[in-house]
């Protein structure tokens, strides 16, 4: 994971936006975004995390213009979101929406021709750019097939597929491993990794905090409408003093087996070295978590001296359950 300077211009920022609902005359307004601000860097995936309710459904919804905002701005590309930036926008919604009755190569086809950037104006590029996506999602021997005769995992790969054949600037994903089986769920990181690559700016909605730490470079949470933790110094700024800023900081992980629950108190106070940040017992093996390069290696050396064997040594991103867990706990 490579994290991009936060002085370049965002490809997408929003400025105090403001969303109340009003469902019924004789029942108050329900204010569901309250006067967010954030940015969601160029050439990098955000995560846009949050329990259910948040506000991160309806902020999307500001963003691709389904609704309206009562208060502020949202801006794309330096120029505040109008239609014809919905061109250069891609979204896979977490519950497939797409027509029962067209073939998967209708979908793609029809979606080129309302999205259709400058190089698939000609016939032969749509054509060609079908073809390779359908291949791309592995659904060759199904693109004459309607969608209504799909499982739910092939719908998830059509939905893909249509949301990036265009080749978007901004991605919005929301919950793209719903409904699939392990496969479906390893080959949708990989995309989504060959889209930050190709410099595809991407915001990622999920509760799987294990592709927070794989894909994204920064993170905003909501809660009832609201900035309340971010990864990005300006945002936490602008949010207020109610909002904390975590220390998106790299993190290393030690995965070790043969680790006696006493060992680890034995070498801290022998070697006076710091105790790991983080234990967590996994079966026959247990996992150290470190927040310094200089503290891991020395717990290795000091591992591997005490007769136990180095499975894994990685360096992470992490945002664990645990941090999410005991913020909400702390706030409730």
């Amino acid at each position: 994971m490579e994290i991009e300077s936060q002085s370049s211009a965002p490809i997408l920022d929003l400025q105090n936006v403001r969303k109340v609902f009003k469902y019924d005359i004789l029942k108050p307004k329900q204010t569901v975004i309250k006067n967010l601000s954030c940015a969601f860097p160029t050439g990098t995936c955000t995560g846009l995390l949050g329990h259910n309710g948040a506000g991160k459904t309806t902020t999307i919804r500001l963003i691709l213009g389904l609704l309206k905002p009562d208060a502020g701005s949202i801006i794309f590309e330096g120029k505040k979101i109008g239609t014809e930036a919905k061109a250069a926008i891609g979204y896979m919604p977490e519950i497939n929406k797409l027509p029962g009755g067209l073939t998967v190569e209708e979908v793609l086809n029809h979606h080129l021709s309302v999205f259709m950037p400058e190089q698939f104006k000609n016939s032969v590029a749509r054509k060609d750019a079908v073809t390779k996506k359908i291949e791309e999602v592995q659904l060759s021997k199904h693109r004459g097939k309607k969608i209504g005769k799909l499982s739910k995992g092939m719908a998830r790969r059509v939905a893909w597929a249509q949301a990036t054949i265009h080749q978007p600037r901004l991605l919005i994903l929301d919950e793209p491993s719903s409904g699939l089986d392990p496969l479906g769920r390893s080959e949708m990181l990989n995309w989504i990794s060959e889209e930050k690559k190709r410099g595809t700016s991407i915001i990622l909605c999920t509760h799987e905090l294990t592709q927070i730490s794989f894909l994204c470079d920064h993170f905003h949470l909501l809660k009832r409408g609201e900035l309340v933790m971010t990864s990005m110094p300006d945002a936490a700024k602008s949010a207020g003093p109610g909002c904390i800023l975590y220390d998106w900081q790299q993190k290393y992980a030690v995965h070790v087996s043969g680790l006696d629950k006493n060992l680890v108190d034995k070498i801290s106070t022998e070697r006076r070295l710091t105790k790991p940040a983080r234990i967590k017992e996994t079966g026959m093996s247990a996992v150290l978590g470190f927040d310094s390069y200089e503290t891991a290696s020395a717990w290795v050396r000091e591992l591997m001296s005490a007769g136990c064997m180095i499975l894994k040594f990685s360096e992470e991103f992490v945002l664990t359950e645990e941090d999410i867990a005991n913020f909400y706990r702390n706030e409730a």
